[in-house]
Protein backbone atom coordinates (compact mmCIF):
# COMPACT_ATOMS: atom_id res chain seq x y z
CA UNK A 1 0.00 0.00 0.00
CA UNK A 2 1.53 3.56 -0.78
CA UNK A 3 1.84 6.10 1.81
CA UNK A 4 -0.02 9.35 1.38
CA UNK A 5 3.49 10.98 0.54
CA UNK A 6 4.21 8.68 -2.27
CA UNK A 7 0.87 9.24 -3.72
CA UNK A 8 1.59 13.47 -3.39
CA UNK A 9 4.97 12.84 -4.59
CA UNK A 10 3.38 10.64 -7.93
CA UNK A 11 0.83 12.79 -8.20
CA UNK A 12 3.24 16.38 -8.32
CA UNK A 13 5.35 14.27 -10.62
CA UNK A 14 2.19 13.44 -13.13
CA UNK A 15 2.26 17.33 -13.38
CA UNK A 16 5.79 17.80 -14.75
CA UNK A 17 6.05 17.80 -18.79
CA UNK A 18 5.92 14.10 -20.19
CA UNK A 19 9.92 14.55 -21.74
CA UNK A 20 11.58 16.62 -19.18
CA UNK A 21 14.10 15.31 -16.74
CA UNK A 22 14.18 16.16 -13.25
CA UNK A 23 17.56 15.09 -10.96
CA UNK A 24 16.82 14.38 -7.65
CA UNK A 25 17.91 17.48 -6.08
CA UNK A 26 15.68 19.78 -8.25
CA UNK A 27 13.00 17.14 -7.72
CA UNK A 28 13.01 17.51 -3.77
CA UNK A 29 13.50 21.40 -4.55
CA UNK A 30 10.60 21.67 -6.67
CA UNK A 31 8.42 19.29 -4.42
CA UNK A 32 9.57 21.21 -1.45
CA UNK A 33 10.07 17.96 0.87
CA UNK A 34 13.99 16.83 1.84
CA UNK A 35 15.84 14.96 -0.79
CA UNK A 36 16.41 12.17 1.64
CA UNK A 37 11.69 11.85 1.63
CA UNK A 38 12.14 11.95 -2.31
CA UNK A 39 14.98 9.86 -2.95
CA UNK A 40 13.66 7.57 -0.20
CA UNK A 41 10.51 7.06 -2.55
CA UNK A 42 12.70 6.43 -5.33
CA UNK A 43 14.96 3.68 -4.35
CA UNK A 44 11.77 2.19 -2.79
CA UNK A 45 10.02 2.02 -5.77
CA UNK A 46 12.77 0.85 -7.67
CA UNK A 47 12.45 3.31 -10.01
CA UNK A 48 15.76 4.12 -12.00
CA UNK A 49 17.52 7.15 -13.59
CA UNK A 50 18.64 7.59 -16.48
CA UNK A 51 21.62 10.44 -17.41
CA UNK A 52 20.45 13.57 -19.37
CA UNK A 53 20.56 17.28 -18.56
CA UNK A 54 18.53 18.70 -15.75
CA UNK A 55 15.58 20.48 -17.29
CA UNK A 56 15.56 22.73 -13.79
CA UNK A 57 19.39 23.43 -13.60
CA UNK A 58 20.78 22.43 -16.88
CA UNK A 59 23.41 20.26 -15.47
CA UNK A 60 24.33 16.55 -16.99
CA UNK A 61 23.18 14.56 -14.13
CA UNK A 62 21.27 10.95 -13.52
CA UNK A 63 17.50 12.41 -14.28
CA UNK A 64 14.25 10.88 -13.59
CA UNK A 65 11.30 11.54 -15.97
CA UNK A 66 7.07 10.95 -15.65
CA UNK A 67 8.00 7.55 -17.93
CA UNK A 68 10.13 5.99 -14.98
CA UNK A 69 7.27 6.47 -12.81
CA UNK A 70 4.68 5.00 -15.02
CA UNK A 71 2.97 8.57 -16.00
CA UNK A 72 4.30 8.96 -19.60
Amino acid sequence: MKSSHQIKLRKFVSSLPVHAGYCADCLSELYDEPIEDVGAYLRGTGILSSPAHCRHCGEHKDTFTRAVFGLA
